[in-house]
């Protein structure tokens, strides 16, 4: 019994298998980079494309826009303080915008762009910040929107101070009101 001959001098090409990897969960905020060596002035990213970020803004709606609420920019803002402050926590800080004034148009639902947050430290070692929101192209083009400025601060929960403050907002509110709203079932946790 004879088999047939095979000549394998000339392999046969390996099937090209198409594996597309899965597209990677975009970044609510992420820090990119520090613009300068003495680590005063903080980039961060903040992708559009994020399912808490279009959440947010969706639940926001103006002129049948969807734009974003005042809460996005001061949780923005917290997480990227925190980052930048070792040791701090949503336990242990707090934080506290100081100022904030609009330059442009309102942050919108643009999938096509980035938002970029810049934090400078007001002075070196401080909690203590200069900040604006911008967005860019994601995509060519380095046409570059300013949208917000402001200040901003981190403290610790147990200052003094800050409780002070509490204790003055809270005679407008109410201490009852405050509860309120901080046991809501509607209230964002």
């Amino acid at each position: 019994h004879w088999l047939p001959f095979i000549d394998k001098a000339t392999p046969e090409p390996a099937p090209v298998i198409s594996q597309s990897l899965p597209k990677p969960k975009p970044e609510f905020i992420s820090f990119l980079e520090f613009t300068d060596s003495s680590q005063q002035t903080a980039i961060f990213r903040v992708d559009p494309e994020n399912e808490r970020y279009s959440y947010l803004l969706n639940g926001h709606i103006a002129s049948s826009k969807a734009l974003a609420p005042a809460s996005l920019y001061v949780e923005l803002l917290s997480r990227a303080t925190l980052a930048l402050t070792e040791g701090a926590t949503f336990q242990t800080h707090v934080l506290n915008v100081s100022s904030m004034q609009m330059k442009g148009a309102p942050i919108g639902l643009d999938a096509k762009k980035y938002i970029y947050i810049r934090l400078t430290r007001i002075a070196p070692d401080s909690n203590n910040w200069e900040w604006e929101f911008a967005s860019k192209p994601k995509l060519g083009g380095n046409e570059v929107q300013l949208h917000v400025v402001g200040k901003v601060g981190l403290s610790r929960r147990d200052d003094p101070l800050l409780a002070e403050t509490i204790n003055q907002w809270s005679a407008l509110i109410g201490y009852k009101r405050c509860l309120s709203i901080l046991q809501s079932e509607e209230a964002e946790k």
